[in-house]
């Protein structure tokens, strides 16, 4: 049985290394009650601090024999209750020793912040298994050893150190609550690509889930980042040799972060878009939509805002010059779904000119064979669609009550839907009131 004795608390300090950084009041109040009625029942363990040096060398504490290395809340509620002294058990113990033992011995206590016990986990493998340099590695057998000490399993260590590699606003709001270790665990999903992270982070710390002013769930979170990710079965390039081991992918993902993967996912969208385009800028002619399209290259249609382009669906059939352009595009999705099969994204005088002479060409060419459901003239499709749609705005209008105001309504209406219409009619009402406008027809008016 090993023997304990009692010191005066005037030769003990604490010891400045100890993870743990937050004591809870309520349970120091109760803890030191117990200790003024019963005493302290369980010695603290104490090594010899040895000659303390300040500030310009000089002698600090010098009173000072022992330092904590267990038992800090005893110790700090024996002061608290006004005890002269405390039950310890005194080793000698070099500091590294000292502070492996207050590491595993913080880490077998049940009242450690999740903070505490991820910074305790790093603490350990710091001093124990990193390799030196700029980029310094994990070192596995480190951790198995801190698992094989405490009882804890070597991924549930791993993943607790990763996540302090997080910004510092994202683990203080992990600090305070705002966040649980599972939204932590969904933003290390990011981690390879910056630009994605950030735009979920800001989303996450500013959300509100209808009109709720609390965060979003970790399940939200989720369906975000899933929703940010491209499928990986949409990638035109070798997937295998990119992305079969790759941290990002989300089927990796399940075993590093324990989340439900689903489908394959590429968690690293700038990476993926890099590897989408450059095999399609050497293959476009050779992929199914580049030969369904007959299109000459592609552009991503990207999710802060698409380019401006103009359309061929609703529009004009492409020229003969068109279709030899560079500009005569198909705009896909970054996970390979055609959003537009035939855009021009080259200047507006040029696109006006060769559709126009194509029209009137198909036009004084009666004898042109017609497709199956394709109008007499290039024109006629959208002429007759607007005089149905004025028809119909005409009847709806005459629908709504006569109430003060609602002939101003019917007037704004149509000439609204008047300058959605028509190009002409829209450049007429913009160089009236001087502004500029695009004169794509298939795209919305600024308002």
């Amino acid at each position: 049985m090993t023997n304990f004795c009692e010191i005066p608390l005037e030769k003990i300090c604490s010891n400045p290394r100890n993870p743990r950084k937050h004591y809870d009041e309520k349970k120091m109040k109760e803890l030191t009650a117990s200790i003024e009625k019963n005493g302290v029942i369980e010695p603290i363990i104490l090594r010899p601090a040895g000659l303390r040096k300040g500030a310009k060398g000089k002698v600090k504490d010098a009173l000072v024999e022992y330092e904590v290395v267990a038992g800090e809340r005893r110790y700090r509620a024996a002061a608290a209750a006004g005890l002269a002294s405390i039950p310890a058990i005194v080793r000698d113990l070099s500091a590294d020793e000292a502070y492996e033992l207050m590491i595993i011995e913080n880490l077998q206590r049940a009242d450690l912040t999740a903070r505490e016990e991820a910074e305790s986990f790093k603490a350990y493998v710091n001093r124990h298994g990193l390799a030196g340099g700029a980029g310094k590695v994990m070192a596995a057998e480190s951790i198995v050893e801190l698992a094989e000490k405490t009882g804890i399993p070597p991924a549930y260590i791993r993943a607790r150190i990763r996540i302090l590699e997080l910004p510092a606003n994202v683990l203080k709001a992990w600090d305070s609550e705002k966040l649980v270790y599972g939204h932590l665990q969904q933003l290390l999903r990011l981690a390879a690509d910056p630009q994605a992270f950030k735009e979920i982070t800001n989303r996450l710390m500013k959300s509100a889930d209808y009109g709720d002013t609390e965060l979003a769930t970790v399940h939200q979170l989720h369906g975000w980042i899933n929703d940010l990710a491209p499928a990986l079965s949409g990638a035109f390039f070798p997937m295998k040799e990119a992305c079969a081991g790759c941290a990002s992918n989300s089927l990796v993902q399940k075993d590093l972060f324990d989340v439900d993967a689903g489908k394959a996912q590429c968690l690293n969208p700038a990476c993926f878009k890099k590897h989408q385009n450059d095999y399609l800028a050497g293959h476009w002619k050779e992929t199914s939509i580049g030969r369904a399209h007959g299109t000459n290259g592609f552009r991503f249609e990207d999710r802060r805002g698409q380019p401006n382009y103009h359309n061929f669906r609703y529009g004009p059939r492409p020229a003969e010059k068109c279709k030899e352009c560079p500009s005569f595009v198909t705009i896909i999705e970054l996970g390979g779904k055609v959003d537009e099969p035939q855009v021009c994204v080259g200047k507006d005088e040029c696109f006006h000119a060769a559709t126009r002479a194509a029209a009137a060409k198909a036009t004084r060419d009666k004898s042109a064979p017609k497709k199956p459901g394709e109008p007499r003239a290039t024109w006629h499709g959208v002429y007759f669609r607007d005089i149905f749609l004025r028809r119909r705005i005409e009847e709806r209008l005459a629908e709504l009550p006569k109430e003060p105001g609602a002939t101003t309504l019917a007037e704004m209406l149509l000439l609204f839907a008047l300058i959605k219409s028509e190009n002409a009619a829209r450049e007429a009402v913009a160089k009236d009131m001087k502004m500029s406008v695009n004169r794509t027809a298939s795209r919305p008016l600024a308002p």
